[in-house]
């Protein structure tokens, strides 16, 4: 598994085991991620329709969780789409919390540790690549007392 897919395997890990309270088994990740984009994923690098906000908004007031998860380099998010998303998400007075941060070259495999030992010995531009996953929660419904 390379870096990129390493860091987005480990994005979606988290966020499977924050929304089902478990650890995935065996394929069950692969098998149901798509579904659980569908309902409660928002990333940063898929088209959009022009209706995004909407839609975003539409799906955190359905489950009352939601996750944003963003390509970075540096110390800013890869474009201003990221900011977006999570002004949105703030508008709708969702709590917002940083799941977590997946480097890309955190990879296992040899060759990724050999580019990150370049990069520390300057010989190859260091490039903070990495996936941030935040997960945002609506307070609960208070329900009149009786």
């Amino acid at each position: 598994m390379g870096g990129y897919q390493h860091a987005n395997h480990e994005a979606r890990r988290s966020i499977y085991q924050s929304f089902y309270g478990v650890e995935p088994a065996g394929a069950e990740l692969y098998q149901r991620f798509s579904e659980l984009e569908d309902r409660v994923v928002h990333s940063s690098w898929y088209h959009r329709p022009e209706n995004w906000p909407e839609k975003l908004k539409e799906k955190l007031h359905r489950e009352r969780v939601f996750y944003l998860n963003f390509r970075t380099e540096g110390e800013n998010p890869s474009d201003g789409r990221d900011y977006e998303a999570l002004q949105i998400v703030k508008s709708e007075q969702a709590k917002i919390e940083k799941l977590g941060t997946f480097y890309y070259g955190d990879a296992s495999p040899l060759f990724f540790k050999f580019i990150t030992w370049l990069e520390d010995k300057g010989l190859r531009p260091k490039k903070d690549w990495r996936i941030v996953v935040y997960k945002a929660t609506l307070p609960e419904i208070s329900q009149p007392s009786r």
